[in-house]
């Protein structure tokens, strides 16, 4: 009686695993799949994100659980990001997996039976402060699915497609005044010498190539405030005289985190003019290229 029973127990066994296997069977619904993120809002403190879902299927007949395993594959991005799965960062391995962590795996529990499976939801997330250079970029990922015992079952392309647009902004710094509006104040003229500005500058933020143009109102003259009479001076930026009647300078590169500063300086030669309170507007334009 005790062989019987002893029989019967390794049967029973036996036919419970064959039975477990066949209710799970854990599979990507796709082969590949593409997150598409731009970074629409650049500056300080800036940041992008996006949700996405990874989709696990269970082609046996009960419930069982998985494993999501990710690492860097073929091309790959220089823009540094986050990847969050619920309030799990998760780790992306390097391009030979590499050893597992705690954080590289995302445990997928309970996926049911059938088509609809699970979505495991993720979220991409990158910051978009000046530094960036515009263009897209891509981040190319493969997702291994891991069953209970380990072993890896199936695999997916994940592909990251970050757009940084062409962006540009600018500070004058070193006059006084706040937001658009700056003023540089010459102090007295003395007619008989050359009369110099404090130094000042622009300060430029671009994710791509840029252009600076001035524009100044009185065509490069200081103008008496009744319009009576006018004096003439000559913007200079990084030294060289700056053309004041809008056509562009151009600067081929992006610009670091920290912007790029052009020193300006405003020089007035010996002069003829009568006595008075004398002033120019000018236009600085920034344009992205």
């Amino acid at each position: 009686m005790r062989n019987v029973a002893f029989l019967a127990a390794l049967i029973l066994n036996f036919y419970g695993a064959h039975a477990s296997a066949s209710d799970c069977a854990p599979r990507f619904t796709q082969s590949s799949q593409t997150v598409t993120v731009s970074a629409t809002d650049i500056g300080v403190g800036g940041e992008a994100r996006e949700n996405f879902q990874i989709r696990v299927q269970n082609e046996g007949k009960g419930e069982c659980s998985a494993t999501l395993r990710l690492a860097r594959q073929g091309t790959s991005t220089a823009i540094r990001y986050v990847l969050t799965s619920g309030g799990q960062f998760v780790e992306v391995l390097p391009a030979d997996l590499g050893v597992p962590t705690a954080r590289s795996d995302v445990f997928v529990p309970g996926v049911p039976s059938g088509a609809n499976g699970r979505a495991v939801p993720f979220r991409l997330t990158f910051a978009t402060e000046w530094g960036l250079e515009s263009g897209q970029q891509r981040e190319e990922i493969l997702v291994s699915l891991v069953d209970e015992q380990g072993v890896t079952i199936d695999t997916m392309s994940l592909y990251f497609d970050i757009t940084v647009p062409s962006a540009v902004d600018l500070r004058i710094v070193g006059a006084t005044g706040a937001n658009a509006i700056a003023e540089v104040d010459l102090g007295d003229l003395e007619a008989d010498r050359v009369n110099v500005s404090d130094p000042f500058a622009v300060r430029i933020w671009s994710t791509s190539p840029y252009s600076v143009s001035f524009q100044s109102e009185g065509n490069g003259a200081l103008i008496h405030r009744d319009g009576a009479s006018r004096i003439a001076y000559s913007l200079r930026m990084n030294g060289t005289k700056v053309d004041l009647t809008g056509i562009p300078r151009s600067f081929g590169r992006a610009t670091g985190p920290l912007g790029e500063a052009h020193p300006l300086l405003i020089e007035v030669q010996p002069f003829i003019a009568e006595a008075g309170d004398y002033g120019d507007r000018i236009s600085v334009t920034v344009t992205a290229g």
